[in-house]
């Protein structure tokens, strides 16, 4: 492996990650995948996230609490 491919493995987190960071369970993480919420990469079978896209997705989308159905989305 090269050092600029290292650097991209790096750069990238798991669903548990994601999850932690946000304060949602990976099982929130996962649904918001398949409803195109959140910016995501597969790798063979596992989801990974671009650390510099969520951020970017933070910043412009983000997180927002839905207090009639008492739910982040």
């Amino acid at each position: 492996m090269s050092v600029i491919d290292l650097r991209l493995i790096e750069n990238l987190l798991t669903v548990k990650d994601v999850a932690q960071m946000l304060g949602v369970s990976p099982k929130t993480v996962y649904e918001w995948v398949k409803l195109n919420r959140i910016p995501a990469v597969r790798l063979g079978r596992a989801l990974r996230f671009d650390k510099q896209k969520i951020a970017e997705w933070l910043r412009t989308k983000g997180v927002h609490y839905d207090k009639k159905k008492s739910r982040l989305y």
